[in-house]
């Protein structure tokens, strides 16, 4: 992770427009990586952050004009209340009331750090030992330049992780259901935090 933030500050020292970073991370074919060894996709962007993490950001802002409030803070203080979440120094985890597929954890920081690529690591670890062993990931980091006349200067780092199935079933981790549909989840959040706790090396 510490290389990726080198990589990004690089591409800024070459066209300092590109200022917004962001890398999406597949682990075996099972999650869609064409080779067994992981898939890093890194990119910089100019206007708008890529897709997905626009979305969010677009979102966040709405809430704040609309409640008056930070979306992430209270987005942190909901899953804290329900007992959802793993912090680690400056840096919180939680295991997602909206995932995308079952089994997904979110991480937030205000920056790009040793608290924040330390639990990245940590949750890492005890996806392995669950044997949740195929993984996509993806995370975003504020602007390489902070701008105070934007609402950018609010943008925390996120990594989002999500397992993509059992490496030695043939069923997909995808169906009908969430093509047309919305997400299937099959998982007791509650559980499966503790099962992350029971497997977190401190």
């Amino acid at each position: 992770m510490e290389l990726s933030q080198k990589w990004f500050r690089k591409c800024f020292e070459i066209d300092e427009t590109f200022t917004l970073p962001s890398l999406l991370w597949d682990i075996l074919p099972k999650a869609s990586a064409s080779q067994i060894h992981p898939h890093i996709h890194m990119f910089v962007s100019k206007d708008f952050y890529f897709s997905g993490w626009e979305k969010i950001f677009r979102a966040a802002d709405e809430y704040q004009l609309t409640e008056g409030k930070k979306y992430f803070n209270d987005l942190i203080k909901i899953h804290t209340i329900l007992k959802l979440n793993i912090t680690y120094g400056d840096a919180v985890a939680y295991v997602s009331l909206t995932p995308s597929v079952s089994n997904e954890v979110v991480i937030l920081s205000k920056r790009p750090g040793n608290d924040l690529f330390k639990l990245f690591y940590r949750i890492m670890k005890a996806f392995m030992k669950l044997k949740l062993y195929a993984v996509t990931a993806g995370a975003v980091f504020p602007p390489l330049v902070q701008d105070p006349t934007t609402s950018r200067k609010e943008v925390p780092c996120i990594i989002r992780i999500v397992n993509r199935g059992a490496v030695d079933k043939m069923r997909a981790d995808i169906s009908s259901m969430e093509l047309f549909g919305s997400a299937n989840i099959n998982v007791d959040f509650w559980h499966f935090r503790n099962k992350l706790l029971q497997n977190f090396e401190k």
